[in-house]
């Protein structure tokens, strides 16, 4: 809006008593920044003290708005528009927190009027709305050491007469405010507000609703439901009202500080927001058998925390914490409340994904692997573990492995027919290039037709995708090598200590390779079940899979090589495995075992040779390595790339540039 140079008087004491339905013209006469808590991961925070030109009333910025005062637009003495926000009492204290704004004036010269603080005129310490200004018509700085607020006053009784109308002129004293009770309610929603829905009409009264969860539950307000978008720790009182898209099982605890249990759940309302709800001792018993996966329920009483990321994939900076004084409460269905959310990631694009990262996927499943067992070290537990590659419209392959209970959610003849498979949350790795697992959070869909890409994936693999190569992230011809990789020449990977810190480090380097050690061990037998890959034990004409279990009568032959790779700044020893190893040497690692059975050492020999002087950009993963007492650092390949000298020379080109616009 285009600011027409006045403040909208009567504003702030309109908000201070209840009303949220206003979008007021106001100044903003200080900016503070509130330290964190020491040794908390609290976002920054800012108080702000805001203006109609009577009175000011301190705020508080919502932590999504932080930008506007490090791009310095919002800043003391410029005037804005309040767009949404809500006025709660928090620790006895009344305090506007503002969820959106606009800045309508760059700062001005001084401060417009002669306000006053409305908390101290709530207060009736002498100042009232009728006296604007002190004697001598001097301003009072807004607090700064002193307690934000000086005490709430109460909120005006249902149906008593409303403030004057925001915006208009006052040549008259406003009406005196009561001293605050002993114990102030939270400030609730008015009639008007965009989205807490509408107030009952006085003399009427509809019984509000029981939530479930047992007796002795107070009502739950199901008239004024806010969006999960607007959830923040301030707030005191809210319904949301939100569909259980994941559920997850019951997990305990024990430690030091005693046991307990808990569980979690994923929400999506009908803006498409989705939050997580953990449910924590008590209330895992109130609510874990009532909530159910796909229905809908109003739910109050949580708490609205800080989200701990490395515990979930939802996109939310807040969560909410459930203990046995929460409520939920089945709520009709609406169509409009969507039943899962997605954000899908290409497989191509893992690859330069950092580890740990959850994405979601879909793919078309090309391979299986049996379904197998696997001993943990800590407890002794046999966990379900199976393998399987996905493949989707980028071209690229990736491996995933299905831990625990998706290890057989599914039949090994749905998952071998080419289903399509959508992922949500699941884990990148690294070993040997990038891969994916199941998380406990995770969720798997199997030729869902409620998920929009199914069908366009399902198309896209009949019509083309089947017959195409297939190429794994972290392999195949092209290798995944990106220019916007970290390039350096070996002597910098040196100088620059590269693989010696707590993570592995992963750079570019297009070098020549000038030996093959090829007098020892080139290869190793490994299981021929599709994404196995373990080395078999050879027995009288057979080969015996340890993790499998079975007997074959033959093996694959996968690659083990160790190059020496050159530079004009140094020399390196590079590790590769089969994909790029069979890139390099133009041969399976079966075909090389059969000249070395058939004593065939001028062609095993010749191999190696054609092997060599060739120039290749590796993309290498260096990481701390300990060898005979000694640490050291390993390189290993994670993928390789014929050089494309007309790319190379563009790219040089566009470095030239950089340096001369």
């Amino acid at each position: 809006m285009a600011w027409q140079g006045q403040l909208q008087e009567g504003a702030v004491q309109a908000i201070y008593n209840g009303d949220t339905s206003l979008h007021p013209v106001l100044q903003v006469m200080d900016v503070k920044r509130i330290n964190a808590q020491p040794g908390t991961a609290a976002s920054e925070r800012y108080r702000l003290v805001l203006s109609d030109g009577r009175f000011y009333q301190q705020a508080m910025l919502a932590t999504q708005l932080n930008e506007l005062i490090r791009s310095g637009r919002l800043a003391p003495r410029c005037v804005v528009q309040l767009q949404e926000y809500i006025c709660n009492v928090v620790q006895s204290r009344r305090i506007v927190i503002v969820l959106n704004l606009d800045v309508v004036s760059a700062p001005l010269d001084k401060v417009i009027g002669s306000p006053t603080s409305i908390d101290s005129a709530a207060a009736g310490d002498g100042t009232n709305a009728q006296a604007g200004a002190p004697a001598g018509g001097a301003r009072p700085a807004p607090p700064t050491t002193a307690p934000m607020f000086t005490g709430p006053p109460a909120a005006p009784a249902y149906g008593q007469a409303p403030a004057p109308s925001y915006g208009q002129a006052s040549t008259t004293a406003a009406p005196p405010m009561r001293p605050p009770p002993a114990a102030v309610p939270p400030v609730q929603p008015m009639q008007g507000s965009n989205f807490y829905g509408n107030v009952p009409q006085v003399g009427t009264h509809t019984p509000a609703p029981r939530p479930l969860g047992g007796t002795g539950a107070s009502a739950m307000d199901t008239q004024h439901v806010f969006p999960i978008s607007s959830l923040n720790p301030y707030q005191n009182r809210w319904t949301i009202k939100a569909r259980v898209t994941k559920k997850e099982d019951i997990k305990r605890w024990s430690n030091q500080r005693g046991e307990g249990k808990l569980f979690s759940c994923d929400l999506v309302d009908k803006d498409g927001t989705e939050v997580r709800c953990t449910f924590f001792r008590d209330a895992v018993d109130k609510f874990y058998d009532i909530i159910q996966v796909d229905k809908v329920y109003y739910v109050s009483g949580g708490s609205v925390k800080m989200a701990k990321k490395e515990f979930t994939t939802i996109k939310n900076d807040y969560e909410i914490s459930m203990d046995a004084n929460g409520q939920i409460m089945a709520a009709p269905d609406e169509p409009d409340i969507p039943r899962i959310r997605f954000n899908f990631t290409d497989i191509a694009q893992i690859e330069h994904l950092p580890k740990d990262r959850t994405v979601d996927v879909i793919g078309i499943v090309v391979q299986v692997g049996d379904l197998g067992q696997i001993t943990r070290q800590t407890s002794g537990e046999q966990v379900p573990k199976r393998d399987i590659t996905v493949l989707d419209k980028s071209g690229r392959t990736i491996s995933l492995t299905l831990w625990g209970t998706f290890a057989a959610l599914f039949q090994e003849h749905e998952l071998r027919a080419t289903p399509v498979m959508a992922c949500k949350g699941v884990r990148v790795g690294e070993f040997n290039g990038k891969n994916l697992s199941t998380l406990r959070s995770s969720a798997l869909f199997l030729n869902n037709v409620d998920i929009k890409e199914t069908e366009e994936l399902r198309y896209w693999y009949v019509t083309q995708g089947q017959t195409m190569p297939m190429l794994s992230v972290g392999g195949g011809a092209r290798g995944g090598v990106s220019r916007s990789d970290p390039k350096k020449y070996l002597a910098e990977v040196r100088d620059q200590n590269l693989g010696l810190g707590e993570k592995p480090d992963y750079f570019v380097n297009r070098s020549m390779i000038t030996f093959i050690k090829h007098d020892k061990t080139v290869s190793y037998p490994a299981c021929p079940t599709e994404g196995c890959n373990k080395k078999v034990a050879g027995q009288e004409g057979s080969f015996f899979c340890e993790k499998c279990q079975k007997t074959f009568p033959n093996c694959d032959y996968r690659y083990v090589l160790s190059i020496s790779a050159q530079d004009f700044t140094g020399r390196a020893w590079f590790s590769l495995f089969n994909d790029q190893g069979q890139q390099i040497m133009n041969m399976t690692a079966g075909e090389l075992e059969r000249l070395r059975a058939t004593n065939n050492t001028a062609a095993f020999d010749g191999a190696f040779q054609d092997a060599t002087w060739k120039r290749f950009n590796f993309k290498v993963r260096a990481a701390a390595d300990r060898y005979n007492e000694e640490q050291r650092v390993r390189y290993t390949v994670v993928s390789c790339q014929d050089v494309d000298y007309v790319e190379e020379c563009r790219g040089l080109l566009e470095e030239i540039r950089s340096y001369h616009p």
